[in-house]
């Protein structure tokens, strides 16, 4: 059975270690479709059993409108030690490269 479009992504956002971040794009990237940040975010949006809250804009901004999704996305991110200020991650220190696997 071939894999399909959301199966791709769920199985790249997978691939995000601990205590890294990947923004939308390298996601697309990793999933085999360059360029589709976008569509990522709005297939994540039916995901479940992924670590979604690795996963941030390409300047590491949480943009999760839900005040509550966002706080728990932060929350989770700093568990795994990863520092959040002002909402926003250092993707220069914490960004995946979408090459080595957790």
């Amino acid at each position: 059975m071939a894999e399909t479009y959301v199966d791709k992504v769920a199985a790249a956002v997978r691939q995000v270690p601990s205590g890294c971040v990947a923004s939308y794009g390298t996601i697309g990237e990793v999933a085999g479709y360059a360029r589709h940040g976008r569509h990522v975010g709005r297939v994540m949006r039916v995901m479940t059993g992924v670590p979604w809250w690795r996963v941030l804009r390409a300047d590491g901004m949480i943009v999760i409108r839900d005040a509550e999704l966002a706080a728990e996305q932060e929350s989770r991110l700093v568990s795994e030690g990863v520092v959040v200020v002002e909402r926003r991650v250092d993707m220069s220190r914490y960004a995946w490269d979408g090459r080595t696997r957790s």
